[in-house]
């Protein structure tokens, strides 16, 4: 759940994945440390041996995702008000994860654009942004912020 955030005092390194690695029906993420049979046949397949595609597509396009302290990824749709968190199935692989829809912003706040971090106790936290309104690109910006937990 998201809690509206007016000052931050402590902030910690962002691990971000790209648009284009949650995107679409293009998803992939790392290959690396896969466990399993056939993972060595399906990363041949792939345009990148470092690469594998995702068993289970996100819901819709996604422009921004963070790797959370507990392994998980929590993404940001393309339309900013929606949020998505991905999980690796029970053998860690994220491959073969799942997708489920998690809590959106406050209501007024849905930027495209923000300053984030997440924190070492597993919280992300969001302040500031542009473009607030979901699919008005006029430059808007805010000083509103969130954490999420």
């Amino acid at each position: 759940m998201f809690h509206s955030a007016s000052r931050l005092l402590a902030c910690a390194t962002v691990v971000a994945i790209g648009a284009a690695g949650c995107s679409g029906n293009r998803s992939m993420l790392p290959a690396a440390g896969l466990q399993g049979a056939g993972s060595s046949a399906r990363a041949a397949r792939l345009p990148h041996p470092g690469l594998m595609r995702l068993t289970s597509q996100p819901p819709d396009v996604m422009q921004m995702a963070f790797l959370m302290t507990d392994g998980s990824v929590l993404a940001q749709s393309y339309t900013a008000n929606l949020w998505y968190r991905y999980v690796p199935d029970q053998f860690g692989n994220y491959g073969n994860g799942t997708w489920t829809q998690v809590a959106s912003l406050q209501a007024g706040y849905a930027p495209s654009a923000f300053s984030s971090a997440v924190l070492a106790d597993g919280r992300l936290a969001i302040i500031g942004g542009e473009y607030n309104t979901p699919g008005n690109y006029q430059l808007q910006l805010t000083n509103l912020g969130a954490i999420y937990d």
